[in-house]
């Protein structure tokens, strides 16, 4: 009996094929089938395999897997970019007063933020997510990933929101069908520590340990809140009274928030979001909690990261040290205006590549296979390994151009580098590249 036409190999022969996982090809070829990579080697021996396997042919274009963004904000993704006053709290403000609020614009936010991941190559995303379960998953349709369940609760309210975070947690765990091979994961996310007490942060590795949810939360952001862990003074706590989430029972721990939360973060396995201000014993202490850190470089630079003299963040140290370092976009509205792919992770190694010299390879894994290590799912899943999801985009690159032509991307402009979905294992297809049954697949812009 023939095999479905959706099942039948097909062969994409690409200029080159990159991924984390070792495998890099000049010119190469993908076996796809049902969605998913059959094989991966020269083009001569894909032919031979599979000889009469219809084939496209993309010999300006780098295939890799599809990125990785794993902090972001997409309930935002209306509001646009914004240009950053230079106050912190001014903007915090800003944000709570223009987010969307009802369902139906949360969900129609998140919908265009998908829909600019997406076209940007990203197949992956760790979302911090406001809508209830059923709404939040029906609303990231395309993409995979962990959904993160934002809680906060200070002073009187951190022993509340703890007892509510079970049943919350058992909810939301239900209503995705929680299990590892499901496409979108639930997760939790203690919003930071200006905001949300210890026993929050507890009663989330406890439900981390019962259901095996991912965990997420912002730390050592910015100097305004490592002030407020420390001295309990400035305007972290000038904003909780200005929106009157200041009493008598906020505890001020009197050091940095990572010393702060040292028990949670070693109760359990944390993606910690920013960690601009670090001081040099908490680069040991993360990597002896297990800690994954997801750094924003365009978003720490649109605010400014890091000030008063202290270091340039530490992502390099880090890596150094075994901490696993990933990629987020934070929100869109800390993209430059003209950024033509303001979800996307490849302006974010662009910056790394062209700002630091960090070496292609290391920006290959912490913009795909680190990021799903970091929301504890197989990183395999990002690769260009055989079994994998063909979840794959393309960059185009000089082949005339001896340059390795990761590099050449990440150097890149204008039409360099610009990237494309394809044979999406979801059945979405930015720019209508999904090719269809019996077709030889997309065509390349």
């Amino acid at each position: 009996m023939a095999q479905p036409a959706s099942q039948q190999p097909r062969i994409l022969i690409a200029g080159a094929l990159r991924d984390a996982a070792h495998c890099c090809y000049r010119p190469g070829a993908i076996a796809l089938s049902n969605n998913h990579i059959l094989a991966v080697e020269t083009p001569e021996a894909i032919r031979r395999r599979y000889p009469v396997a219809p084939v496209s042919e993309w010999p300006e274009h780098i295939v890799l897997p599809a990125m990785v963004n794993a902090h972001a904000h997409l309930a935002l993704s209306d509001l646009g970019p914004r240009p950053y006053q230079g106050a912190f709290i001014d903007w915090l403000m800003m944000v709570m007063e223009q987010a969307p609020r009802e369902a139906d614009a949360v969900e129609q936010a998140i919908a265009r933020g998908v829909h600019l991941s997406l076209e940007a190559g990203v197949g992956w995303v760790g979302d911090i997510c406001p809508l209830p379960a059923g709404i939040a998953h029906r609303a990231h349709a395309g993409l995979g990933g962990v959904l993160y369940l934002e809680c906060t609760g200070i002073g009187d309210r951190a022993e509340q929101r703890a007892e509510a975070l079970p049943p919350a947690a058992s909810e939301l765990n239900g209503a995705m069908g929680h299990h590892r091979g499901q496409r979108l994961l639930p997760g939790l996310s203690p919003h930071a520590p200006y905001s949300t007490g210890a026993p929050v942060y507890d009663a989330a590795a406890r439900m981390h340990h019962r259901y095996g949810m991912p965990l997420s939360t912002h730390l050592a952001e910015t100097l305004e809140e490592i002030d407020f862990t420390t001295r309990g003074q400035g305007p972290m706590g000038d904003l909780l009274k200005r929106i009157d989430r200041w009493d008598d029972r906020i505890v001020i721990p009197r050091c940095h928030p990572i010393d702060a939360l040292e028990p949670a973060l070693a109760a359990a396995p944390w993606l910690l979001a920013h960690c601009n201000y670090l001081e040099p014993r908490h680069i040991a202490l993360l990597a002896r909690c297990g800690a994954s850190v997801v750094y924003c470089p365009t978003a720490s630079a649109y605010f400014g990261h890091p000030h008063d003299g202290h270091a340039v963040h530490p992502y390099r140290q880090l890596l150094e040290a075994g901490v696993n370092v990933c990629l987020g976009t934070d929100s869109i509205l800390c993209q430059p205006p003209d950024e033509r792919e303001p979800l996307g992770i490849l302006p974010q190694m662009r910056l790394l590549y062209q700002r630091d010299g960090t070496a292609p390879d290391v920006l290959l894994s912490m913009a795909t296979t680190r990021g799903l290590m970091a929301m504890q799912i197989d990183p395999a899943m990002a690769t260009l390994a055989t079994g994998a999801p063909a979840r794959l985009i393309a960059a185009r690159f000089d082949p005339a151009d001896s340059t390795d032509p990761l590099s050449q991307v990440l150097a890149g402009n204008a039409g360099i580098g610009k990237t494309i979905g394809f044979y999406d294992e979801f059945g979405v297809a930015p720019h209508g590249a999904h090719p269809q049954a019996g077709s030889d697949g997309p065509t390349p812009p």
